[in-house]
Order: structure tokens, then sequence, then C-alpha cells
């Protein structure tokens, strides 16, 4: 992924979550949307994971795109849901307050 591509990724991902809803089934099926979204889903995950955690906008987006994926059982979505909830999880652990 080039430089550029990695500065308008999340830029991407939130239009991208504003529209997810406007595309018809036809769609889906034709154009294999759920496995091309899904790949740009990861590599923002990939390269933006950081920002995904901290930035509540482009987390809600990202969470929302994903939700929308893993409802329509694309396997790719499904592996990524669950990566992206080990280290949610492990993030919310490590930040919880510790019990004496």
């Amino acid at each position: 992924m080039t430089e550029s591509g990695r500065i308008l990724l999340g830029w991407g991902i939130t239009q991208l979550a504003d529209r997810i809803s406007s595309f018809e089934e036809r769609d889906w099926q034709q154009y294999n949307l759920g496995d091309l979204l899904t790949d740009a889903l990861a590599a923002c995950w990939k390269h933006k994971q950081n920002e995904v955690e901290k930035q509540s906008d482009l987390r809600k987006a990202f969470l929302q795109i994903l939700t929308e994926f893993c409802a329509r059982q694309a396997p790719k979505a499904l592996h990524l849901r669950n990566k992206v909830a080990e280290a949610l999880g492990s993030q919310a652990q490590s930040s919880a307050p510790s019990r004496l």
C-alpha cells in the first residue's frame, strides 16, 4: 500500500460506512463486495489499528462495516472480526482497574 493510500484509508472507511446501506443485493453478489470491502477493512486494521482503537468516529465506522459484512457471513469478515475482538478485548482488559 502506498503512503497516500494509507493517508486516505481512514477517511475512506468513514465515507463507506455512511453509504454501505445504499448498496443493493445484486451489487453485493455481482461485484463480490463483501470480499473486496473486507480487504479494505483488513488494510485499515493492519495500517491504522491504533487510530481505529483511539478515534471514536473511525472506530464506529469500522465496526459498523465489519458488523454488516459479518451479518452477510462473509468468511474474510468473520476472520477479521475475531482478530479485532482479540485486540479490543485485550485493550479493555489492560485498561480495566486492577483489584487488590
